[in-house]
């Protein structure tokens, strides 16, 4: 879990550091094929969402079990 929250937050402001900082301190070919790097990956989770979409079904399933305790809260 830890992991894909790193990835996560490398994935949202990975972009606002290429175009603040990046322009002025990489060469423009590697911030541009940094910039199209991260634009794939945007394209491939729209694709992933919009599938799940239309074909109804959600990539996450929760399970919930009833158990033996009273929820409740009757005594």
């Amino acid at each position: 879990m830890k992991l894909r929250k790193i990835i996560g937050w490398i994935l949202v402001f990975t972009p606002v550091v290429l175009t603040t900082v990046g322009l002025r301190c990489l060469p423009t070919e590697i911030s541009v094929r940094l910039m199209q790097i991260l634009a794939v990956f945007g394209l491939i989770s729209v694709n992933f969402t919009g599938t799940c979409l239309v074909s109804n079904e959600l990539p996450i399933k929760i399970i919930i079990e009833k158990g033996d305790s009273d929820v409740g809260g009757s005594r």
